[in-house]
């Protein structure tokens, strides 16, 4: 036994040894750096001389020994000293210089390079590389990474390796600051990857990232994420202080707003307001409620006005980050003791009403997609008014003698075919030209019911006129137009609504409010009397449940797929989600996080939406049945928390009363920025011929045509059917003489000052430019809401005409808005 004891013990004491002596070695190094700093190397040239190399070397080289003799203890405080002593002062005395020459940068360059090889080597020795480190998509990662057989459960090597991540994200975030490109992402990968090693409880990646996000949509996200590294178990200090910076530096630029500025778009008023409304709520106890209602309000007009009338991608990122910093924000005032019950439930009123935007936004687009219908109702009393509006307008119809037949010619003209929007053609070009050139001509059984007026019949009468005289040919075109059929319920496929749902650009934020509404039930307490929200969503419910509807062509291999989505899959959503305290018992655990994020198809992205949507409703179903919901009004309150539930109730009330207003505040606004002329290009009199023909005859507008459109038109007639049906419209309409549509005069343009032509060769962008003088000519003549340009593309010129519009105040809108503004002004005027 003796002889097998002695090499063990000997053992013992030769490790013991050699720590020791690291230790002191250690010590060495790290105080002879110093000294060297101090006298020898005053410049940045002097941190790279041969001497300063040495010591980093030894200092690397000690510092992996003490990892390997006592990895618990030294090892820990080996990494962090090395890490602070051979690459962090050196790389912060080189971004303090204003500028770098060439050698200064290479060298810099070369130490980072080196910490990336070590850092990694690091990783490689420890084996650790967890199943669920895959990338997050919305950093442009698709990717998976290699998952390792070998496993090390050592506590310490997984705080290393969370070290190691953060160490790495440091250094391509130098890099990006060095101007190398390509750095920005990769340091945010590892970012998120040190979130996933220290299980989302650590607050440093956070604040990191709020670091790299200060420029992205007036720092938005980065606020976001200074909040959640505040909120963070294990918190970073200076989080707190950061998020306060931010939006101190935010009121510069909120004190500067301006409804009316022509220099500011409106994400970026949303924005703004949505910080300056945040730091109220968090830092700000003493504002008052009714300043902070106000506050509010701005925001949801705002959000409204960009996010959910004219919502694209970049937008859907903004409501993304607004959503989750909102939803963060909630937690954090909750958490606090001095938080007030007040602003509490004015934040969920607030994020309440924008789930209601959102909900509405998707409801007309999947009406607008799916059956070509832009007509929502926001409130369950406009039914019953459009019901008495109808029978009003049908005795008008029929008391006017001369106009009967028209009346009913309008009725037919309304039951026209209309083609669908996704057709199994193989040709995609012809079919997207179809659709293109008969986008108006689709009539809804909405817009039916709704459009019953002589000025209609007028023009519908004028068309058929027109085409009497025609061709032969072109009566061949336009006849399928004209074919009588009975109506159908079924307009469009289970695919098409798949599609249309994977596509939308706000289907991520629905489902995180639904989330946020699942993990707190009692934010339906404070909502349930609000009838616009809850028609707006169950509608969506009704167009979504395909099983339980008759509205859609059933596909058997779209039923097949329906199953097999896992609802489970994780989610762009969920990675906003994960760390925080109200999602973890609910949500985040049920999710697949080993499988990771997985690219899928829109139609099977879009699948998974129903099932969600699905979910969500069958858990409203089930939280309705309990007696908490529905017999609220016979539980009679104690008399200790009788204050408290009267500033829940006022808050309701208010929450309430927002969702119950908000259209109609938002249509007053519309109605005060109407044009009284309204000018319109080639395209939009081509491809929108209906919604031209509805603003002339709604006889509020002065169209102008000018002399450059009619030019494009002649040119386009041989190759473009909507060409020449718009021709043979507009002579006709000259011809007649319409007070409400006439030609450009010769004398109305006025040249644009102080821009710079493009040459005549240029034929497309010299067109606008045509067009822009005409409207320049109107605008001199009154205020800069005297003319409204109507467009209904992109422009991809090396000079943006919409840029040049603001430039000389005149305001230039989509058919398609402007064609829902004037929609909504109608139904107004009638019930008023």
């Amino acid at each position: 036994m003796d002889e097998e004891d002695d090499p063990q013990q000997w053992d013992v004491f030769r490790r013991r040894s050699e720590l020791e002596k690291a230790r002191k070695t250690l010590g060495e190094i790290s105080g002879r750096m110093d000294r060297f700093v101090q006298t020898e190397a005053k410049s940045l040239k002097g941190l790279f001389r041969p001497e300063m190399e040495i010591y980093r070397l030894k200092l690397k080289e000690t510092a992996m020994k003490l990892m390997e003799l006592d990895p618990s203890q030294w090892g820990i405080k080996a990494f962090d000293l090395h890490w602070r002593k051979g690459f962090y002062s050196t790389l912060k005395s080189a971004f303090k210089k204003e500028e770098l020459d060439m050698e200064e940068r290479s060298r810099v360059i070369s130490l980072i390079w080196r910490g990336f090889s070590h850092y990694q080597g690091i990783i490689s020795k420890l084996g650790i590389v967890p199943s669920d480190f895959n990338s997050s998509p919305i950093h442009g990662f698709s990717q998976p990474a290699q998952t390792s057989t070998e496993k090390a459960s050592e506590e310490w090597a997984r705080t290393v390796f969370y070290k190691c991540l953060l160490c790495l994200g440091d250094l391509a975030r130098y890099f990006r600051e060095m101007n190398c490109g390509g750095y920005l992402n990769i340091a945010r990968r590892y970012y998120h990857q040190a979130l996933i090693a220290s299980s989302y409880k650590s607050g440093m990646p956070y604040n990191q990232l709020g670091r790299l996000s200060e420029e992205e949509y007036w720092g938005l996200p980065s606020a976001y994420y200074y909040l959640r590294s505040a909120m963070s178990e294990d918190r970073f200090d200076g989080a707190e202080i950061n998020l306060k910076n931010l939006l101190t530096k935010n009121e510069k630029f909120y004190l500067k707003l301006n409804d009316e500025d022509k220099g500011q778009e409106e994400t970026e008023l949303f924005v703004v307001s949505l910080l300056h409304m945040m730091r109220c709520f968090l830092f700000e106890p003493d504002t008052k409620t009714s300043d902070l209602s106000e506050i509010c309000q701005r925001v949801l007009t705002f959000f409204y006005l960009r996010i959910v009338k004219e919502g694209d991608e970049l937008n859907s990122e903004v409501a993304m980050n607004a959503v989750a910093f909102l939803i963060a924000g909630i937690q954090y005032m909750e958490s606090k003791k001095d938080a007030k019950p007040s602003f509490i439930s004015l934040a969920r009123a607030a994020l309440l009403a924008l789930f209601s935007n959102c909900v509405f936004k998707l409801l007309v687009d999947l009406k607008m997609e799916l059956f070509g219908s832009e007509d929502i109702e926001d409130d369950d009393e406009e039914e019953d008014i459009e019901d008495e509006d109808k029978k009003n307008e049908y005795e008008v119809q029929v008391e006017d003698g001369d106009r009967k037949k028209s009346a009913s010619r309008s009725i037919l003209d309304r039951f026209r075919r209309k083609r669908n929007r996704y057709t199994s053609s193989t040709d995609e070009n012809e079919s997207d030209e179809f659709v293109d050139d008969d986008e108006d001509s689709c009539i809804s059984e909405d817009e039916f019911t709704n459009s019953m007026s002589s000025d209609e019949d007028d023009f519908i009468l004028s068309d058929n006129f027109m085409n009497s005289s025609d061709s032969e040919e072109d009566v061949m075109d336009e006849e399928d137009d004209d074919v009588v059929i009975q109506q159908s319920s079924v307009v469009c496929s289970t695919k098409d609504l798949a599609k249309t749902l994977g596509n939308h650009s706000l289907a991520s934020c629905i489902r995180l409010l639904c989330l946020w509404v699942m993990t707190s039930p009692d934010v339906i307490e404070t909502d349930e009397h609000s009838k616009i929200f809850w028609g707006r969503l169950s509608k969506v419910f009704n167009l979504v449940d395909f099983h339980n509807s008759n509205k859609y062509i059933e596909n058997e291999q779209i039923n097949e797929s329906f199953d097999k989505v896992d609802i489970g899959s994780v989610m762009i959503e969920d990675f906003y989600t994960r760390g925080l305290k109200m999602f973890s018992t609910y949500h985040t655990n049920n999710l697949n996080w080993k499988k990771g994020y997985i690219f899928m198809d829109k139609t099977d992205l879009g699948l998974v939406r129903i099932k969600q949507l699905v979910e969500f409703k069958n858990w409203l179903e089930e939280i309705k049945k309990k007696p908490k919901f529905t017999n609220e009004k016979n539980i009679k309150s104690d008399g200790v928390n009788s204050d408290e539930e009267k500033r829940n109730a006022l808050m309701e009330s208010m929450a309430h009363l927002w969702l119950k207003q908000e259209v109609e505040n938002l249509e007053e606004k519309e109605s005060k920025m109407f044009s009284p002329y309204i000018i319109v290009d080639h395209w939009a009199i081509v491809k929108h011929i209906r919604t031209i023909k509805n603003i002339v005859a709604a006889k509020k507008f002065t169209v102008i045509i000018p002399s450059a459109v009619v030019q494009e038109l002649d040119a386009m007639k041989r190759t473009h059917n909507g060409a020449r049906i718009a021709i043979r419209w507009l002579e006709w309409q000259f011809k007649e003489g319409n007070p409400w549509l006439r030609a450009q005069k010769k004398y109305e343009t006025t040249a644009l000052e102080d821009i710079k032509y493009p040459k005549r060769k240029n034929k497309e962008a010299w067109h606008y430019f045509e067009i822009l003088e005409c409207c320049n000519y109107f605008t001199r003549l009154g205020s800069t809401r005297t003319v409204t340009l109507l467009s209904p593309q992109e422009f991809d010129m090396d000079v943006n005409p919409i840029e040049l519009a603001k430039l000389i105040g005149i305001r230039i809108e989509h058919v398609k808005t402007f064609r829902h503004c004037i929609r909504r002004n109608k139904q107004r005027d009638v019930k008023t």
